[in-house]
């Protein structure tokens, strides 16, 4: 997988996401990814590779509900804006990458590396 885009960002993101966190493997959608999550808090989370507004109201709109999650890598006032106000903002987060080979050795000889779905953490 290329991550010269910032989609191809997102989903490696969003694989390695689901791994660390024991939640489904994502779903891929026409704007983004789908992770079922099963939490009681955040039983779904919407991760959108698209960020204009048109796109962003209507995944909002159909998924309005207290347990699901949007990640929009967008201006958070515009998708403040465009989510209407059945959503609130959660805090910021960030996407940043690092190619692999200049990563930290881990500080513990006790490391875990898993897989799944393509995407390792």
């Amino acid at each position: 997988m290329s991550l010269g885009s910032t989609a191809s960002l997102v989903e490696a993101w969003v694989r390695g996401w689901a791994v660390s966190r024991g939640a489904a493997e994502p779903a891929a959608r026409p704007w983004g990814f789908t992770v079922d999550v099963g939490q009681a808090l955040q039983a779904t989370r919407h991760v959108l590779t698209a960020t204009d507004e048109a796109t962003v109201r209507e995944v909002a709109a159909a998924t309005a509900a207290p347990t699901v999650w949007l990640k929009v890598f967008a201006d958070p006032a515009s998708v403040r804006r465009w989510a209407g106000p059945e959503w609130r903002e959660d805090g910021p987060g960030w996407l940043m990458s690092s190619p692999c080979d200049t990563a930290p050795a881990p500080a513990s000889p006790r490391a875990t590396r898993c897989a799944a779905g393509g995407a390792a953490a």
